[in-house]
């Protein structure tokens, strides 16, 4: 047989073997830096005793010598803690319950006939036609107001605040200032404007009565007072005097009276100017107090006066604590 040959044309070609070589070559891994992982303790270490030696240094440091700023710290903290109102005075009326602040530079005045104060920062000088320049709904410690600005003669201002609430018609502001005064200052006046709880209530079940049927009037007082009258012929009412300590017998004022002591003197007077209108079922009376430049003798003074039928002035002047005064008063009513 003779050997078949194939025709290169239709041959099929046999793919190439292919042998894998060597893997390839990874980089080489470094080994861990145990130094590196021993200095992180180390430095968190050292830190912290800088930070205690520091600290324990400043202690010692404060507790052995002055700062060289512990005046200007201490300078600041108080300043800053000051308020601004606290050389400012305080006036409290205790029997239309309210309170507020005014700089020494106002002279108060709580005498405007049927209302409760009165403020005046300088007397003006001269007359003239005040024109309503403003009028504005403020709020005064929850209460609603209105706010009326005049202008009046020599260019000075004038200021008029009266409550909305009916039961708060007794309470009126009047402000007078002469010209260039800062109103801002008045603004500031009714920011410390304050309501307050009226005197509390004590039990007047055994308190004494001073009568008298001349004058058609009455009023309760502390069962310790001791009923005193010199007669003075001068007077219609003599002295008639109620203390509540021995001693200075219808003579003069006692000088400096101690806790809880007390006097009062019915008495009459020229008018009751420069008081507290108020009308009561009978008549009208006028209080006011504590009176400035009253009662030096003895204390602050508060008064109640009333004019009678016959056109005279009856006041009855009370030296010693305020609550009680009013707690007094508080009982005064006319009778027939």
């Amino acid at each position: 047989m003779e050997p078949q040959t194939q025709n290169p044309a239709t041959m099929t070609p046999v793919p190439p073997t292919i042998t894998s070589g060597p893997p390839p070559r990874q980089p080489p891994v470094k080994p861990p830096n145990l130094l590196h992982q021993r200095i992180h303790p180390f430095i968190a270490l050292l830190f912290i005793f800088a930070v205690a030696a520091a600290v324990g240094y400043c202690v010692w440091t404060k507790a052995h010598y002055n700062w060289a700023f512990d005046d200007e710290i201490a300078s600041l903290l108080q300043t800053e803690g000051r308020s601004e109102f606290s050389d400012w005075k305080t006036y409290r009326n205790e029997e239309y319950g309210f309170e507020f602040k005014y700089p020494s530079d106002v002279t108060l005045n709580p005498t405007d006939q049927s209302r409760a104060m009165f403020l005046v920062s300088t007397e003006p000088a001269g007359f003239g036609i005040d024109t309503k320049i403003s009028e504005t709904e403020i709020v005064i410690d929850g209460q609603n107001a209105t706010r009326i600005d005049y202008k009046g003669g020599n260019n000075r201002d004038r200021i008029y605040v009266e409550f909305a609430d009916k039961e708060l018609e007794n309470i009126a502001i009047h402000f007078n200032a002469p010209a260039g005064y800062d109103l801002k200052i008045f603004d500031q006046i009714l920011s410390t404007f304050k309501f307050i709880e009226p005197t509390a209530q004590v039990d007047m079940s055994g308190w004494k009565s001073y009568r008298n049927n001349k004058y058609g009037f009455e009023f309760k007082y502390p069962s310790d007072g001791i009923m005193q009258s010199d007669g003075l012929a001068t007077n219609p009412l003599g002295r008639t005097r109620i203390q509540n300590y021995n001693g200075n017998d219808g003579g003069s004022d006692k000088i400096g009276l101690s806790t809880g002591e007390y006097y009062m003197e019915i008495l009459q007077i020229v008018s009751c100017n420069d008081l507290q209108k108020k009308t009561i079922p009978g008549g009208d009376i006028f209080t006011g107090g504590p009176l400035e430049g009253a009662g030096d003798a003895g204390g602050p003074v508060y008064a109640l006066c009333f004019i009678t039928a016959d056109e005279r002035a009856i006041d009855i002047a009370f030296t010693g604590d305020g609550d009680l005064a009013w707690q007094i008063y508080s009982t005064f009513k006319f009778i027939k």
